[in-house]
């Protein structure tokens, strides 16, 4: 996907739900400038084939992969996918 960060880079993922979303943040972190989300974006549609994969699993399950901030800041590679729903009796003890 990119090179391998420098000594000192730590890669940090955050996880959330958005209402019926799981939302997944990756940042590289201790660098003074971020390449994590920026060189995913920049290898396009016919980048890298880890790339290609990557963008191929998430829109087979109805997600988003994309650039944005991060919760705290920092620009991070963002992965969207829909929560499933179970489906659960509303009748305690029933078979």
């Amino acid at each position: 996907l990119c090179d391998a960060p420098e000594a000192g880079v730590t890669l940090r993922i955050l996880a959330r739900s958005d209402g019926r979303q799981a939302v997944v943040n990756c940042f590289d972190a201790g660098t003074a400038e971020p390449r994590l989300a920026r060189d995913f974006m920049a290898a396009g549609p016919a980048g890298a084939p880890g790339v290609a994969a990557c963008r191929s699993i998430v829109d087979a399950h109805g997600g988003r992969l994309y650039a944005a901030p991060s919760p705290l800041g920092q620009p991070c590679l963002t992965l969207r996918l829909p929560l499933l729903r179970t489906q659960t009796s509303s009748i305690v003890g029933s078979p």
